[in-house]
């Protein structure tokens, strides 16, 4: 019985693991914000679109901003 409770322990401590470690880091962040290369390539996979751009991204609302200036409507 002793190592079916063992076993269990150890079973569930591995599948739980990469749920936990996130959140024993030094500095844990909501989102990791947009680097200039993914906005270039959103920029370049929108190009010569117009109407309504939906941003499923992280947060940072540097996407959403950036189109908003170039007259795209933000869908929320």
């Amino acid at each position: 019985m002793m190592i079916v409770t063992g076993g269990t322990a150890v079973a569930l401590s591995v599948v739980c693991l990469p749920f936990v470690l996130p959140a024993l880091r030094r500095v844990c962040l909501p989102y990791v914000p947009a680097t200039a290369t993914q906005i270039r390539n959103v920029m370049h996979a929108l190009a010569g679109r117009s109407g309504r751009l939906v941003d499923l991204g992280s947060g940072d609302v540097r996407i959403v901003s950036l189109f908003y200036t170039l007259c795209y409507i933000s869908s929320l």
